[in-house]
């Protein structure tokens, strides 16, 4: 995960995919560990990751998604800083999209 968010720091539009590997493995192990909190952050990464590389609405849309369901699979805590920066992120990023793709 921390890899991939260095990598993501950078301009250069040839690291996305660089930056997305990283990511992508770090949810599998996520996954693998059963820990929702370091699942949760990394589908933040994605999101942030996403936008700031100006990706299409769909990916952006499928990076939502991913972060809701994260959200939903954490039954306690609900009041934690990465919760609240969670829901945050859904409801800004929410806000941006254009109406043809909110009504899917």
């Amino acid at each position: 995960r921390i890899k991939g968010e260095l990598i993501s720091t950078t301009e250069n539009k040839g690291t996305f995919l660089g930056a997305e590997s990283f990511f992508n493995k770090a949810q599998e192990y996520a996954l693998r560990q059963n820990s929702k909190s370091l699942s949760l952050r990394i589908a933040m990464n994605i999101l942030n990751h996403r936008k700031k590389q100006n990706t299409s609405q769909d990916e952006i849309e499928d990076a939502i998604s991913a972060l809701k369901t994260c959200l939903n699979n954490i039954r306690e805590g609900r009041n934690t800083a990465d919760l609240t920066t969670a829901q945050k992120l859904i409801d800004n990023f929410s806000t941006k999209l254009t109406p043809s793709h909110k009504d899917q």
